[in-house]
């Protein structure tokens, strides 16, 4: 078992963020059957149509869903760490808009080991010039069909569980 040990100034240096992309992210895995939904069930019934409709239109929201796993590794460059707390979700995915090709098929490559062989409309995506692009329009349209309709509501759950969540941590370090 891995114990790991932080105090007062570990969370002082701890930053805290939420991520628009991150959750376009997660909505499509659970969209996708690649993470159950739980409690988010009734959501995840609610938005079946726009899902099934956006693999319809955009074919590289299918080839994104393949390099989803679970207990291995996935692709970076699909889900860069925020670089503030505030990020909008074009300040992300322009960071994923400007990971370099090379860097790209390198983790495509890794995220592929041990995975069943792709079906070939998804090994073409994934091995055409522009699969950064296809790529990063897949996770935009995700965000605007999926996860935009819903971000204010969202995001107002996702600060306040933020804060609540750093107040507890603080308080069990500083009562200490």
């Amino acid at each position: 078992m891995l114990a790991i040990e932080v105090g007062p100034v570990d969370v002082a240096h701890t930053r805290y963020a939420i991520s628009p992309l991150g959750e376009a992210m997660n909505a499509l895995r659970v969209a996708a059957g690649k993470q159950p939904a739980g409690p988010l069930r009734p959501w995840a019934e609610r938005i079946a149509p726009q899902y099934a409709r956006l693999l319809c239109e955009t074919p590289a929201v299918g080839a994104l869903t393949t390099l989803f796993r679970r207990g291995g590794y996935n692709a970076d460059f699909i889900h860069p760490p925020p670089s503030g707390p505030g990020d909008d979700f074009a300040v992300e995915l322009a960071v994923v808009r400007a990971t370099s090709l090379r860097q790209v098929r390198a983790e495509i490559a890794r995220n592929l080991v041990g995975l069943r062989t792709p079906p070939r409309h998804v090994q073409r995506i994934l091995a055409a010039p522009d699969v950064l692009a296809r790529l990063s329009d897949a996770i935009e349209a995700t965000w605007h069909a999926l996860v935009e309709p819903d971000w204010p509501r969202l995001r107002t759950v996702l600060e306040r569980d933020l804060v609540h969540r750093a107040g507890h941590l603080a308080m069990f370090f500083f009562a200490r």
